[in-house]
């Protein structure tokens, strides 16, 4: 680990940063040379890819629980499962249903709204963060990122939850806000800015990117700590994850919320 990074000390950590760094590289390399051999066997293949969906949905109940929003870790696991295999899930599930019963009692030990529409809503912010992730997956996949894109990915996120003032989500889902926005003591960038802020994220990500096909290396961790930055935990999360293999990380908390105007 070089000057470019910055750590805590932290009593509960045994290992010293620097090897934990070392080595958590090492895992990188070893998984990359073990996916690119010809002689990969079905058994590690299958195990890798669902590790891999295992991680994209523990990275969507983390990110859904910092926002009070979605359910249990269980039925996180389940719903994605079933996105990312191209399953239509269906929004509403008879109150008889374990799953119903499970995301009433989650959603009561939050004291957050338990009626069938919560429930409803909570298999939503499930599904839709789902779709969308796979969405923005398949598409930095096959080419660069693109402000439109991020856009739809936020469509995908967002559409079908209203606000809880209910300002319908066509109001603002993939669309740019019109509104000023806070989170605790943090304040974010003034809407008029927020296209110039996003345009600025997508070039710059674009031109990493190609750097590093150019130069043929690609520190995942510097990638995902320079966007998160400038954008958001969430971002964070999913270049992680598309260019390393790991789990969203963030902040945040308090009421139950939707996730806001793009920006």
């Amino acid at each position: 680990m070089d000057s470019a990074y910055d750590y805590y000390s932290l009593s509960k950590i045994d290992e010293d940063p620097d090897d934990l760094f070392e080595k958590t590289c090492g895992f990188f390399e070893e998984v990359r040379e073990m996916m690119e051999s010809a002689n990969l066997s079905q058994a590690r293949e299958t195990a890798y890819e669902e590790y891999t969906i295992d991680t994209m949905a523990a990275m969507i109940f983390g990110s859904n629980m910092i926002e009070k929003a979605g359910s249990t870790e269980d039925i996180t696991l389940k719903l994605c499962k079933d996105v990312f295999a191209g399953v239509t899930v269906p929004p509403e599930i008879p109150d008889s249903h374990p799953d119903y019963l499970t995301t009433r009692t989650h959603l009561l030990h939050q004291n957050l709204d338990a009626s069938h529409h919560s429930i409803t809503r909570s298999r939503l912010e499930i599904t839709q963060h789902a779709t969308a992730w796979t969405y923005l997956l398949s598409t930095l996949l096959s080419g660069p990122l693109t402000e439109s894109r991020l856009l739809t990915t936020h469509s995908l996120l967002c559409t079908s939850l209203d606000l809880d003032d209910d300002t319908p989500a066509s109001t603002y889902a993939g669309l740019y806000r019109l509104v000023p926005v806070c989170a605790g003591l943090s304040t974010s960038p003034p809407p008029s800015s927020v296209p110039g802020i996003i345009r600025t994220l997508v070039h710059d990500y674009n031109l990493a990117i190609g750097r590093a096909k150019t130069e043929g290396y690609l520190d995942p961790f510097a990638l995902a700590a320079e966007f998160a930055h400038r954008f958001d935990a969430y971002e964070c999360g999913f270049i992680f994850l598309y260019r390393g293999g790991g789990a969203v990380g963030g902040e945040g908390g308090g009421e139950r919320s939707v996730f806001g105007g793009c920006g």
